[in-house]
């Protein structure tokens, strides 16, 4: 247990990790990470994916809601989406938002 305790202190201490904007943890290596965000209520953006890779959005109880192709690496999307809870897909990265 002290060893843990003593891991996890030298990994703060060290800047091991750090805390993004967004409250997403980012761990050393992680700045070619795909990145999912939401801004506002219904701006979602997405970062450091290949063009050509799919962003797929469904609704909490599977159906497909929005799908496009990323014409760049970064890219803003309007959802225009009831309330609600939705999982984005996009390159390997799978993230659960909620719209507000």
């Amino acid at each position: 247990m002290k060893k843990l305790l003593l891991i996890i202190f030298l990994t703060f201490a060290t800047g091991g990790f750090s805390f993004s904007q967004e409250g997403n943890l980012k761990l050393p290596g992680d700045a070619d990470q795909p990145a999912i965000s939401l801004a506002d209520s219904n701006r979602l953006l997405v970062q450091n994916v290949k063009a050509g890779d799919l962003l797929q959005v469904y609704s909490i109880v599977g159906v497909k809601v929005v799908e496009a192709k990323m014409d760049s690496s970064s890219k803003e999307f309007i959802l225009n989406v009831p309330k609600g809870y939705y999982i984005v897909k996009v390159s390997n990265m799978v993230r659960k938002i909620a719209v507000k």
